[in-house]
C-alpha cells in the first residue's frame, strides 16, 4: 500500500538513531556503519533540513538530558548508565554525522533498552517542536539487553510516545529478527528458544498505540523489521519519510 501524507504534516523529520553496540552486537557493527552512513548521505542530497541525534549503546560512559537531569537530582546513583550521545542533535548534512557513524565501535556493557527508549523520547520530545518535524525513534538492536520496566512503566512510555506523536522503528538482528519472523509468519517452530524480553515490550507499546487513536487516524506506530529489510530500503532509490495515514501503511525505515 502506498504510504501518503497528511497536506498539514511536517514535512521534515526529527530522527533519534539508537544503535545497540553491545557485545553481542559486535559482529554487526560494520555493515551498520556501512548501511547507516549510506543511508545517511542520501537524505543529505533529498532531505537536508531533517535533524539526526545518534545515540551509542553499551557504552562505559553516559551522556543524554535525563542523564544530566539525573546526576543534579542523584548524584550518588543517576541511573541511565551506558546511553552516550554519539551526535547531537544538527542537521544530516553535517558532516561531523557520517564521522560519529564511522567512529561506532563495539562497546564492553549493555544498556537497559527501556532506559534508551526513555533518554531518546525525552530528547526528541523536549529539543524538536512538533509542528516542524514528525518525530521518530530508530532503534538497532538484537533484543539481548535487559528491558528493566514493568507494565504500568512501559505505558506511561507509550503515553509519552502517544501525546508528542513520536513513532517507534525497531531494526531487529539476530534472535530478535528471527522472532519477528516468527510473528510475521504465524509463530516459531516447536524448538525455538523464546522470544527475547524486548518483543514482550514492543507488544505493550504497540496495543497502546494501537488502542490511543483509530487506524484511520494519524498517531504513532511502531514498526518492527529485520535488517535485510533495513537494508534493501536504504539502498534503494531515497524515499522521503512520511507519517502513514492508516496503520497498515506499511515499513517506514
Amino acid at each position: 500500500m502506498a504510504i501518503t501524507a497528511a497536506a498539514s504534516m511536517p514535512t521534515k523529520e526529527a530522527l533519534a538513531i539508537l544503535v545497540d553496540a553491545s557485545p553481542t552486537m559486535a559482529k554487526h557493527l560494520p555493515t551498520i556503519r556501512q548501511d547507516l552512513a549510506h543511508h545517511m548521505a542520501d537524505r543529505t542530497l533529498h532531505a537536508k533540513q531533517d535533524k539526526i541525534l545518534l545515540f551509542q549503546l553499551g557504552t562505559e560512559d553516559a551522556s543524554s538530558l535525563v542523564r544530566s537531569e539525573m546526576e543534579q537530582a542523584a548524584p550518588d546513583d543517576p541511573g541511565y548508565d551506558h546511553i552516550a550521545r554519539a551526535r547531537p542533535w544538527d542537521f544530516v548534512g553535517k558532516s561531523d554525522l557520517l564521522d560519529a557513524i564511522a567512529q561506532l565501535e563495539p562497546q564492553p556493557h549493555q544498556a537497559d533498552v527501556y532506559d534508551a527508549l526513555l533518554v531518546a523520547t525525552e530528547e526528541l520530545v523536549r529539543s524538536v517542536k512538533k509542528l516542524r518535524f514528525s518525530r521518530r525513534i530508530l532503534m538497532l538492536t538484537d533484543g539481548a539487553s535487559p528491558v528493566d520496566a514493568d507494565a504500568d512503566e512501559l505505558a506511561k512510555l507509550a503515553d509519552r510516545l502517544i501525546a508528542n506523536d513520536v513513532s517507534l522503528t525497531v531494526v531487529a538482528f539476530g534472535q530478535l529478527a528471527d522472532a519477528f519472523r516468527a510473528a510475521a509468519g504465524g509463530g516459531a517452530a516447536a524448538d525455538a528458544p523464546p522470544p527475547p524480553p524486548l518483543c514482550t515490550a514492543l507488544d505493550a507499546l504497540d496495543a497502546k498505540f494501537a488502542a490511543a487513536t483509530p487506524a484511520t487516524e494519524l498517531s504513532s506506530t511502531l514498526v518492527r523489521a529485520d535488517w535485510s529489510e533495513a537494508q534493501a530500503s536504504w539502498r534503494a532509490p531515497f524515499r522521503k519519510f512520511t507519517r502513514p495515514t492508516r496503520r497498515d501503511a506499511g515499513p517506514l525505515l
